[in-house]
């Protein structure tokens, strides 16, 4: 490891060095050595011969020792050259750290770990500036390698359980907080351990019984509340087959309330609450049960105000990754209509599957097939049985403003229960497609900012469905909608949504053709 790296021996050769330089270096002279020096001193001649040799070898011996001394390997300097950054990059990352800027810390180290991985001061920064800057999942990664290549390294440890319990892996994280608490660590860090175990406790009792609730109150604007077709004369035309020269239709015909063009604002209420309770820890089956009420008012359109009543009650079974739902539903709804007995009150009753699989903590796929049955108080020939599957992606990307993407298809048939027509047959029976996706990024603290395109396709399994008896016409309807807004929470447990939604329908029946155009503000309150 570069952190413990050093070499042998180049400190023995610089002292060599050092001596021979000073003229230190120790030589013991032998008998020999001293007769010949008493030659020298009878015979000049070969004294001047040998304090030249003497001079020579005293001019070489610094050269010698020079190149005795081991020069690093180039593998050696790289090595040297790569621990300097480290030293510098561990520096500079802690004071990052101290000065409560983890996440500064995190994108200055998060480059670098293909290279650093496994260097204990390295992965240890890079697990706390990950934790601290809401990346736990990563944290984990990082402290792990911290205590596979020192177990013993408790703060580490204690972290690391930190992240767990970051993540909602209670179990995971009691484990580890039992682990270091076992160790016997200073008296404030096991009161702050144990504090952790209550709450970890506390999230497991509720975890077995939880109720939760909402009320929202909302304003906005709708440009089109009847979808209303823009030339509505052209649309009676081809609804009619054709059969009635425009001219004639023009005249005759006085538009009806239901197909005028309406643009007002509205009110909007609702509420709702949701109930779990596990029934089997081993087994993770848990009872579910909810109810939803919505309640619009449109200014000076009242025949479109309307009440909605959800309710739904369930079981599901929670297994590793995988989740499965089985839901039974009950939906009312009242609308006030321009004509008394032509309104659209409902009731509809439903069987709903759903599969959820993780892979990993930032994917998820989602399968769901649904049964129902909407029955028309009013109009029965309305009334069809539906089929509906649908598959979802989510995925969460890495970085400080945690983008995601949503994706959706789905499919449904809906088989008609009545005909329109007895002599034709013709009746609502259709098959719709569809697909969504949905965009959503946090560049601010506690602020989403969002953006979703549709598309769907609406065949009729019917001639004449929606079209007058004769007109052999399969009706088809390509809608586009494109929704962009904003989320914040400015306190906890509230948030202020604001959005804008346009809504292109096109049809090959112009009685249908329509655009629209709606935005509004709505603040809630969670329970």
């Amino acid at each position: 490891m570069l952190l413990g790296m050093f070499f042998v021996g180049t400190v023995n050769a610089q002292e060599v060095t050092a001596k021979v330089v000073r003229g230190k270096q120790p030589v013991k002279k032998s008998k020999t050595v001293k007769k010949t020096n008493a030659k020298i001193a009878q015979q000049p001649a070969q004294a001047a011969k040998a304090k030249t040799q003497s001079a020579d070898v005293k001019q070489e011996a610094p050269k010698n020792a020079a190149a005795a001394v081991r020069q690093p390997t180039e593998a050696e300097m790289k090595k040297m050259v790569a621990y300097e950054f480290l030293r510098r990059l561990v520096y500079n990352a802690d004071l990052m750290i101290k000065s409560k800027k983890p996440a500064e810390a995190y994108a200055l180290l998060e480059p670098h770990e293909g290279t650093y991985s496994g260097e204990i001061p390295f992965d240890y920064l890079l697990g706390l500036a990950a934790l601290d800057s809401g990346k736990p999942d990563r944290a984990t990664i990082a402290f792990e390698r911290v205590l596979a290549v020192n177990p013993k390294f408790s703060g580490a440890r204690l972290d690391l359980a930190r992240a767990y319990f970051a993540m909602g892996s209670d179990d995971l994280a009691k484990k580890e907080f039992t682990t270091v608490l076992s160790q016997n660590p200073h008296e404030q860090t096991a009161a702050v351990i144990k504090k952790y175990i209550e709450l970890i406790d506390e999230r497991h009792q509720a975890k077995i019984q939880k109720v939760t609730a909402y009320l929202e109150a909302s304003v906005g604007y709708d440009d089109n509340i009847t979808a209303a077709t823009g030339d509505y004369y052209q649309g009676i035309y081809e609804y009619m087959g054709r059969t009635i020269p425009l001219p004639t239709l023009r005249t005759a015909l006085t538009i009806g309330d239901s197909s005028q063009h309406y643009s007002h604002m509205y009110e909007g209420v609702s509420g709702g609450v949701d109930f779990t309770r596990v029934v089997s820890e081993e087994n993770g089956v848990s009872l579910l049960a909810g109810a939803d009420v919505k309640h619009r008012v449109y200014d000076h359109v009242n025949a479109y105000n309307n009440t909605n009543l959800d309710l739904r009650v369930g079981v599901s079974v929670a297994s590793g990754v995988d989740n499965y739902k089985v839901t039974g539903t009950f939906g009312h709804y009242w609308q006030a209509g321009f004509t008394s007995g032509t309104t659209s009150n409902r009731e509809t009753i439903g069987l709903n599957t759903e599969w959820k699989h993780g892979f990993g903590a930032r994917d998820q796929m989602i399968w769901s097939l649904n049964f129902s049955q909407p029955h028309y108080i009013m109009t029965p020939t309305q009334d069809t049985r539906q089929v509906a599957l649908s598959g979802s992606w989510l995925h969460i990307f890495e970085g400080s403003t945690v983008p995601l993407i949503f994706a959706n298809a789905n499919r449904s048939v809906d088989r008609a229960v009545e005909v329109l027509n007895a002599g034709s047959g013709a009746n609502v029976g259709r098959t719709t497609t569809g697909v969504l996706a949905h965009f959503q990024f946090t560049p601010l603290t506690n602020t989403d900012f969002f953006m979703s395109g549709g598309l769907t396709v609406r065949h009729d399994d019917s001639v004449d469905g929606r079209t007058s008896a004769g007109s052999n016409i399969y009706a088809r309807d390509v809608t586009k909608t494109i929704t962009v807004g904003a989320t914040t929470r400015p306190w906890a447990k509230w948030s202020i949504k604001g959005s804008a939604t346009s809504t292109d329908n096109d049809s090959n029946v112009s009685l249908y053709k329509y655009r629209k155009l709606e935005g509004s503000v709505s603040l809630r309150r969670d329970f």
